[in-house]
């Protein structure tokens, strides 16, 4: 709200289930679902928030093993409402429906890529039919497509890159 000195902001501190690494964050389009990543425990927390971005109720949902390392989350646009994320420990690129009909209903896999040459996928984005992943454990980069995962590309980095 706008004040005589310019506008006002607000900050909303929301309690999340503990761990020792939330990591990202992606509001699901066309809903009041956020989406946050756990890279510790490898939990996916799914909550519901409302105009301001305060939670009013939130459900956590393992991703794979506790040793999985749940970490990048970026929206799908070729998969509408659907959400790509990483397993940096396991190795895996997920296409997840967050289903946001319900809180309580645990995110399905939709689609699961193993990352073919090197370690740690970081970063996850998506452009058109590929995906580009910053692997941070082997310093590369993958350009793999998600129609035909035999088609990618392996580019040396930087050391851990993160995006």
């Amino acid at each position: 709200m706008p004040t005589a000195h310019g506008p006002t902001h607000h900050i909303l501190e929301n309690a999340l289930p503990t761990a020792a690494q939330t990591h990202e964050v992606v509001k699901v389009p066309n809903s009041n679902i956020v989406l946050v990543s756990q890279l510790s425990n490898s939990v996916l927390v799914k909550a519901r928030v409302d105009k301001m971005g305060q939670v009013m109720a939130l459900s956590a949902f393992q991703i794979g093993a506790p040793t999985s390392q749940l970490h990048g989350l970026t929206l799908s646009k070729r998969f509408p409402g659907k959400v790509w994320l990483t397993l940096q420990a396991d190795n895996l690129l997920l296409l997840i429906d967050p289903r946001t009909h319900s809180l309580r209903s645990a995110p399905k896999v939709i689609k699961e890529i193993k990352v073919p040459e090197g370690k740690g996928p970081h970063y996850v984005g998506e452009y058109g039919d590929d995906l580009w992943v910053s692997l941070q454990d082997s310093s590369a980069v993958l350009r793999i497509s998600h129609v035909n995962t035999t088609d990618y590309d392996h580019y040396s980095a930087l050391p851990r890159p993160i995006f």
